[in-house]
């Protein structure tokens, strides 16, 4: 069993970033990110595409270290260069 104690390590919050809420989605989606919140996982979801909710991804990655992982096509590129405004991802 892993424990945090026997490396010296911590961890950090992670949280759930739902991107794309731009485009139709059925209730499913609301019922997934509320099984995270009820277990204690911040959740966002938010539009690379029109900006909406990106403050609030910014405000989760302000402090530290992140890394962004998902599917392909779920739209991290995109939502990368949403939050970097002028100075694009290489």
């Amino acid at each position: 069993m892993w424990d945090d104690q026997d490396y010296g390590t911590t961890f950090e919050p992670a949280a759930i970033v739902f991107n794309k809420a731009d485009l139709p989605a059925d209730e499913s989606v609301d019922e997934v990110l509320d099984d995270y919140t009820r277990i204690g996982y911040s959740t966002v979801r938010c539009s690379a595409k029109t900006g909406q909710n990106i403050d609030a991804v910014a405000v989760l990655l302000r402090d530290g270290v992140s890394i962004i992982v998902g599917q392909s096509g779920v739209g991290k590129s995109s939502l990368i260069n949403g939050l970097l405004s002028d100075d694009r991802q290489r």
